[in-house]
C-alpha cells in the first residue's frame, strides 16, 4: 500500500493521520490546542517528509506552539501506532505536565 505524504492536510501539514483537540484551562482563561500527527509539511513550497511528527497548534489563537516532535528520518517511515499513542498520552498530562512537555521541544515557539 502506497503512503499519500500529501493528503489530508491542515495548514502547512500534510498527510495528516491523527487530529485531536485538547482544551487547556490557563487561570481564568482557556485554550484549544490541535494536536496533528502528519507525514511532512510545506517548507516554502516542497513537500519536504523530513519533516514529520507531532505538531501542537493552538487552535484558539491560531498559531503553533511547536512541531516535529517525534521526527524520524522520512515521512514514508512515520510509526503512526506510536505517534497515536504519544498523541494519547499528551491528553491525559495535567495542564503544568503538558506545558513542561511542549517547553522542551526543540521547536518550541515560545
Amino acid at each position: 500500500m502506497a503512503v499519500d505524504i500529501c493528503s489530508p492536510s491542515v495548514g502547512q501539514y500534510h498527510g495528516v493521520f491523527a487530529d485531536e483537540k485538547h482544551h487547556v484551562s490557563l487561570g481564568s482563561d482557556a485554550i484549544t490546542l490541535r494536536i496533528l500527527g502528519y507525514r511532512s509539511m510545506d517548507v516554502f513550497g516542497l513537500y519536504g517528509s523530513e519533516y514529520n511528527g507531532i505538531a501542537i497548534l493552538d487552535d484558539t489563537n491560531k498559531s503553533v506552539v511547536t512541531d516535529n516532535v517525534m521526527c524520524c528520518q522520512s515521512g514514508y517511515d512515520v510509526n503512526e501506532d506510536k505517534i497515536k499513542a504519544e498523541i494519547k498520552r499528551l491528553k491525559t498530562l495535567s495542564n503544568d505536565e503538558l506545558r513542561d512537555y511542549i517547553i522542551a521541544t526543540p521547536r518550541f515557539r515560545g
